[in-house]
């Protein structure tokens, strides 16, 4: 800091000197005494003419350096000065940029954890639906001309500290065989992104605290899919058909809602399940797998079976 105040006081001087001598620069005052209880009188007075026979002429001349040297090097200095100025107003800056990410950082993490620990959450629990439209069909899947109908029963309970209000299931009924893994992922992806349309915002109300809310929701599968994946098993048996149509039945889907700490968030917990059945043909075969029999004959409750889809990395089962 030494070094920086001399440099600085030597601008200021050359900047003052200049300041009195509008016309023209006095190389003069690189000769004129450095001592401060010199009067004012002897700088009059004192001039070129004594250079040369004032032996101490030269001993007050700065570094003994030639005057229009001096003016070069404090150019030089105040140039210097004005970039270190510079570099430190960039680098005061940037600091400043990067305490303010931190800090915006930090903020928002403490905003998620207030919404996380204050928001509502739906916990969920899906079941084969035993209430049946039609007596003479005792079960939740249907099959007829128009395709496969089936009915789950869905069990809602608000887990958090604050109301979920518009809360809906959404789901859809794939076939494992016309799908791969990661089409199901996306399909589960889009689906579950366009409930977030206002258009959907048509839901219940759940309180904390309330008991558990039971709904049944029923969901089809068109006769053309099923013909498809026929189609499609015969080709891979080279045109050998079982006596029984064995297909691979998965529901994708998630609950969304929304709280009144964030009302224009939607949430949702997503969920994947086989549809599959222990028996077919009235008993008279039994399945293993996740195999689900086509057929118009009633597949009673206890021979469903209804298990999570854990495949691959697909993250079928979330909550957001």
């Amino acid at each position: 800091m030494h070094w920086l105040f001399f440099i600085v006081s030597m601008i200021t001087t050359l900047n003052f000197a200049q300041a009195n001598q509008p016309q023209f620069f006095d190389e003069d005052i690189w000769h004129k005494p450095s001592d401060p209880y010199v009067l004012s009188n002897d700088l009059i007075t004192f001039s070129k003419t004594d250079e040369g026979t004032n032996p101490s002429h030269n001993e007050n001349l700065l570094f003994n350096w030639p005057p229009d040297v001096l003016t070069a090097y404090s150019s030089l200095a105040l140039a210097f000065v004005t970039l270190l100025l510079l570099f430190v107003g960039g680098a005061t800056a940037i600091i400043l940029y990067i305490q303010t990410l931190h800090l915006k950082r930090s903020v928002d993490a403490s905003i998620a954890q207030f919404v996380t620990i204050n928001r509502a959450w739906i916990d969920f629990k899906v079941a084969f639906s035993e209430d049946y439209d039609d007596s003479s069909h005792p079960s939740p899947i249907r099959f007829d001309d128009s395709g496969m109908r089936l009915t789950l029963k869905f069990t809602l309970k608000n887990v958090g500290n604050q109301a979920a209000f518009n809360v809906s299931p959404h789901w859809k009924i794939c076939l494992m065989g016309s799908h791969s893994e990661m089409d199901l992922g996306i399909l589960q992806k889009k689906l579950c992104d366009e409930v977030k349309n206002p258009i959907f915002f048509q839901g219940f109300t759940i309180f904390p605290g309330d008991s558990e809310k039971i709904f049944f929701y029923t969901c089809d599968l068109p006769q053309s899919e099923i013909d498809s994946d026929f189609k499609r098993q015969l080709q891979e048996r080279g045109g050998y058909a079982t006596a029984v149509h064995l297909i691979n039945v998965i529901v994708i889907g998630c609950i969304d809602y929304q709280t009144t700490i964030d009302s224009n968030q939607h949430h949702q917990t997503g969920f994947a399940y086989y549809i599959s059945a222990t028996q077919a043909n009235n008993g008279k075969m039994h399945i293993s797998g996740h195999g689900l029999p086509v057929q118009r004959e009633p597949i009673l409750i206890e021979h469903l079976v209804l298990s999570s889809v854990l495949i691959g990395h697909n993250n079928f089962f979330f909550a957001d």
